[in-house]
């Protein structure tokens, strides 16, 4: 499967591998995902999906079902996608493992009074669904984090952040296991595998 001529991999999570998965929400100025924290007047300045601005929630969505995510890595360009089942899974072992609390700026600086306070899988059949996301996949992840430090607010107010990334080693654990079985879950060839086994070395 190719998109723009790129190809595109389809992430899984092994439930085997207790290492694999989400392992903390990050607070991003340019999320992979194209998706903005929620916003209801002024584009220049965020707001949360409560229109009361004193409990400093943020809303939006961490992993989109799907959808291809542009990646580049010492000039090797693809796409990488993880399906609605990958996505429910990632959510169901995020929480069970109590990372809640896990959250990071930028991903490079973990911060504190900072934690999820909601967190869902849209579901348009069963109406889980809030209206600003009907053009959002099916199986997507959205979330809520209440902000009670000061200093990551003011980086919500002042739009230096604009949405939630989340923190994974699936893709290079995928380019990592064993070759030819590798190679035939990506569909790709061997001699393209070890092109990208060379990228996360």
């Amino acid at each position: 499967m190719t998109k723009d001529n790129l190809p595109v991999y389809n992430l899984t999570l092994d439930d085997n591998d207790m290492n694999l998965g989400c392992t903390k929400i990050s607070l991003v100025e340019q999320p992979a995902i194209d998706e903005m924290f929620l916003a209801f007047e002024s584009h220049t300045k965020l707001k949360t999906m409560f229109t009361d601005e004193s409990k400093h929630i943020v809303t939006g969505i961490a992993m989109r079902a799907d959808y291809p995510i542009y990646r580049n890595q010492d000039g090797e360009e693809f796409y990488v996608v993880f399906s609605k089942e990958t996505v429910e899974k990632m959510l169901d072992k995020f929480m069970r493992e109590q990372r809640t609390f896990d959250i990071s700026l930028n991903h490079n600086q973990d911060v504190t009074d900072c934690y999820l306070v909601e967190s869902f899988l849209i579901n348009k059949e069963r109406g889980i669904c809030p209206k600003e996301f009907l053009d959002v996949e099916d199986g997507s992840w959205v979330i809520s984090v209440k902000i009670d430090n000061p200093d990551v607010w003011n980086e919500v107010v002042n739009s230096d952040v604009k949405g939630f990334s989340i923190e994974t080693q699936m893709i290079a654990n995928a380019f990592h296991k064993d070759k030819k079985k590798s190679a035939k879950e990506l569909g790709i060839t061997e001699t393209q595998l070890d092109k990208l086994l060379s990228i996360f070395k």
